[in-house]
C-alpha cells in the first residue's frame, strides 16, 4: 500500500490480527488486483474504496470482518463511494449515505441513512479469494442406501 497516493496492490488474502481501519476521505483507496483483507476483529471504512480499472472483472476487493464492519460511521464520512464485496460475521453497520457497488453479507444489518447498494451480477463469477460463497459446490453423485417412513400415519 502506498500511503501518500492511496493505492493498494493486492493479490490473495491478507490476514490482520485485530482491527482494520481504512481512512482517507481526501484521497480514496484505489485497489489493483484480486484480493481480500481479513480482520480477526472489526473493519472500519472511512474512505472511498474503488478499483483501479473494472470491478469485478479486472480488480476485485473483499473485506472480511470476524466481528463487525463499520461503514461510514465517522464524522465527515457521508457520500462515500465503494466497489467491493463485504462480509461480517456479526453485523454490518452503514451510518451515512453512501454508494456501494458489490454485495454486503452478514447476520445483522444496521443501515441508518439510506445507503444505495447496487448488486453487481458478474461478482458471483469473480469473487475475491476467501470470500464466503466464493468457491463452487459440486455434488458429483447421490445414492440412497435405505429409507424409512417416519410420518406416523401407520399405513
Amino acid at each position: 500500500i502506498n500511503g501518500s497516493s492511496g493505492e493498494l496492490q493486492i493479490q490473495g488474502i491478507i490476514r490482520v490480527t485485530g482491527d482494520i481501519h481504512i481512512y482517507g476521505k481526501k484521497k480514496p483507496l484505489i485497489y489493483q488486483g484480486n484480493g481480500t483483507l481479513y480482520a480477526t476483529d472489526d473493519i472500519h471504512v472511512h474512505s472511498d474504496v474503488m478499483p483501479n480499472t473494472s470491478f469485478p472483472l479486472v480488480d476485485s476487493l473483499g473485506l472480511i470482518a470476524a466481528k463487525i464492519m463499520w461503514i461510514a460511521c465517522g464524522s465527515g464520512d457521508s457520500q462515500l463511494t465503494m466497489a467491493l464485496a463485504m462480509y461480517a460475521q456479526y453485523k454490518i453497520t452503514i451510518n451515512k449515505q453512501c454508494e456501494i457497488g458489490g454485495t454486503c453479507v452478514s447476520s445483522y444489518f444496521a443501515m441508518n441513512n439510506v445507503p444505495h447498494i447496487y448488486q453487481v451480477p458478474e461478482l458471483v463469477n469473480n469473487m475475491p479469494p476467501g470470500m464466503p460463497g466464493g468457491e463452487p459446490i459440486n455434488i458429483v453423485t447421490i445414492s440412497v442406501k435405505s429409507w424409512q417412513d417416519v410420518g406416523g400415519s401407520g399405513s
